[in-house]
């Protein structure tokens, strides 16, 4: 998604359907992707209710084949199959340090969550550094307990990881 020139914006797992609402609408999202049922949610069912509300939201793919989806992630990896090698060099290399890689929302403790934009170039600079710091090397086998929707989990697990060629083993939720 990243390399496609994407901006991604986690969702809270905890968010209910107004706030989930909200974030995809001020953001907004073109696709979704998400699983059917997590935490007594189902979350496909909550974007097919949304979908009025979302003119943008174009898309839904399901992680995990819920019947709300417009596809399985399966199904919409061979989508990819129709673009070709040369087309797929040219939008990866036109993704640019300065590019808004995602978009984290606040949690609105003090108002509605705000939309923080962080590029590619801030992002790659922040997570190397953490890694050199921690010392993340490839080959690592690493236990990632915070949620992917948090910057921790999902720069510091996921993202770091792909950086260094770590392998991750998410913990989806954490129970002492």
């Amino acid at each position: 998604t990243l390399g496609a020139g994407a901006a991604v914006v986690p969702v809270n797992t905890r968010f209910k359907r107004n706030e989930v609402g909200y974030i995809l609408a001020r953001s907004g999202a073109r696709v979704a992707f998400t699983v059917g049922e997590f935490l007594g949610m189902n979350y496909a069912a909550t974007l097919a209710e949304l979908r009025p509300q979302l003119p943008n939201l174009g898309l839904v793919v399901s992680f995990d084949g819920a019947s709300n989806a417009d596809y399985s992630l399966a199904t919409f990896l061979r989508l990819g199959e129709s673009v070709g090698e040369d087309e797929l060099d040219t939008r990866i290399r036109g993704v640019r340090a300065d590019d808004v890689c995602d978009v984290l929302f606040t949690s609105g403790t003090t108002g509605s969550p705000k939309g923080v934009l962080m590029t590619h170039a801030q992002t790659l600079r922040q997570f190397s550094d953490w890694c050199d710091m921690t010392g993340l090397a490839a080959g690592d086998r690493y236990v990632v307990v915070n949620p992917f929707f948090h910057m921790f989990g999902y720069k510091a697990g996921c993202l770091a990881a792909l950086m260094k060629g770590a392998t991750i083993f998410p913990k989806p939720v954490f129970d002492v």
